[in-house]
């Protein structure tokens, strides 16, 4: 649907934090499917959480996993700014 260029370009989390951005993570849970620590798994490896075996995509832009929970932490200096 996106096709292979825009996809390439998916949630560059760690190119946007590197240039600045703060980012702010959250969960619609239990109201939507995107429980987080499924969403974390993906932020941090890039990989499916419903297929851990399929290839990272974009490894390049996975996030450790302190810069992961850090945005997504209520009442963090981030979560502050925003």
């Amino acid at each position: 649907m996106l096709g292979d260029d825009r996809v390439r370009r998916g949630y560059p989390w760690r190119e946007l934090a590197a240039a600045g951005a703060v980012l702010a993570f959250g969960s619609d849970a239990p109201t939507a499917p995107h429980p987080p620590l499924p969403d974390m798994f993906i932020a941090t490896t890039r990989r499916s959480a419903s297929d851990p075996g399929l290839p990272a995509n974009t490894p390049e832009y996975a996030l450790p996993l302190a810069s992961r929970t850090a945005p997504g932490t209520p009442r963090t200096p981030a979560a502050e700014r925003v």
